[in-house]
């Protein structure tokens, strides 16, 4: 029986444990940016390779190559330099390698302990470098191992018995601070698939008044609908934070969606206020 070479595998990659957030924005890569990574790889002779890109971290696995050579390609097709990727930046070789993959895939490196997003993404940049043919039957077989850890670490260990996602611990935050969420004036600041599971959540914690904001009002309708939630128009954001007790943004976007412009008006009122911002989660109180 032929074992797998383990010496293989290289991880390199920016994430939150040593990147502020403003770097690890720089990093991230959309779908247009991976396929020509991809292709360069391919072009360079690199014949497995996959992406991880969350707001908490963009990580190349491959095997078969240096970690020159997917520092170059990582910098090359993102917004951040070498000089960046070397200050704040990791790269493994071999055992330490999938060793790293196993902690990220199964949410032992994530910011909440167990987080259920982590192990969907791992799927989505494997499955994109499948289809794009760039994905070997070593590195599938590995991706199957890491799969059914996963599954493992969920039934048979307690990692699922606490905040499953960075979604589920904000509201929980939020429920601590307020007690009951029954009586709170609550703005819900994006509405795709990570708001739509906070709107979810905010529910199924008791809140009741809750309106949702979106640049695609039509998104924000739809799911208001489903629930008979309020909506309103972001450019009347400023207004909708001045009368909120609790304001959750949840958007892919990489640029601030609230500046200190939309919070004048709620500077005038002085309110009891919590802010909770996520993927990237930051919070304010303020008085």
């Amino acid at each position: 029986m032929e074992y797998p070479k383990f010496d293989s595998y290289s991880v390199i990659g920016i994430n939150h444990r040593d990147a502020p957030v403003e770097i690890r924005e720089k990093f991230c890569l959309d779908a247009e940016k991976k396929m020509e990574l991809l292709d360069e790889a391919r072009r360079q002779g690199i014949s497995s390779l996959f992406i991880i890109s969350t707001c908490n971290r963009t990580e190349i696995v491959a095997r078969e190559t240096t970690h020159n050579v997917l520092i170059r390609l990582l910098t090359n097709y993102s917004g951040g330099s070498p000089e960046e990727f070397h200050k704040f930046g990791f790269a493994y070789k071999g055992r330490r390698a999938i060793e790293h993959l196993f902690n990220v895939s199964t949410g032992l490196d994530s910011q909440i302990l167990g987080d259920l997003q982590i192990i969907k993404q791992v799927k989505e940049g494997y499955e994109f470098s499948v289809g794009q043919n760039m994905i070997d039957g070593e590195m599938h077989r590995l991706i199957q191992s890491v799969f059914r850890a996963h599954k493992r670490s969920r039934s048979e260990t307690s990692l699922g018995q606490g905040a499953a996602t960075v979604a589920y611990a904000a509201v929980k935050f939020a429920c601590c601070t307020f007690r009951s969420l029954h009586d709170k004036k609550i703005l819900l600041v994006g509405t795709g698939k990570l708001g739509t599971i906070t709107c979810k959540n905010l529910l199924s914690m008791g809140a009741k008044n809750l309106t949702l904001v979106n640049r695609t009002r039509d998104h924000a309708e739809f799911l208001a609908g489903r629930f008979d939630l309020e909506v309103a128009d972001m450019e009347f954001l400023p207004q909708q934070i001045a009368n909120a007790d609790l304001v959750i943004v949840s958007t892919g976007s990489n640029k601030p969606i609230i500046t200190m412009d939309h919070m004048q008006k709620s500077q005038v009122k002085r309110k009891f206020k919590v802010m909770l911002t996520f993927p990237c989660p930051g919070i304010l109180n303020r008085k």
